[in-house]
């Protein structure tokens, strides 16, 4: 179940971005962009990129497709929920992180931010 936090009176939750790496040229100015945004709503948001660059000097080389997946998935796992970023659904490793998400009752959070003046 969800488990709750609070900081400073505020309801903060860990958040994992999932979103399409491969193929998309943009993905760590996206990721980094909604990493910003989530940390504004006052949430601890989990990278993906950044998960990927500790892992890859852990190993102190390349991982594999696999070995990125499994990581994010533990991250994906201690998180209270998941945030997808736009065109996450043709993304193989999206859908599979989409698919724990749901098996594991995390919440769908659904980011639909105001732009600064509206």
């Amino acid at each position: 179940g969800l488990r709750e936090h609070f900081f400073m009176g505020l309801f903060v939750m860990f958040v994992f971005i999932s979103g399409a790496i491969s193929d998309n040229p943009n993905y760590e100015e996206q990721f980094a962009k909604r990493e910003q945004e989530l940390k504004e709503l006052g949430h601890f948001p989990y990278n993906p990129v950044k998960i990927g660059e500790r892992l890859k000097k852990r190993l102190g080389r390349e991982p594999t497709y696999d070995e990125y997946l499994q990581e994010d998935l533990l991250y994906l796992d201690r998180s209270d929920a998941i945030n997808h970023l736009e065109g996450w659904e043709n993304s193989n490793g999206a859908n599979i992180e989409h698919k724990r998400a749901v098996e594991k009752n995390k919440i769908i959070l659904e980011i639909k931010m105001l732009p600064r003046r509206w």
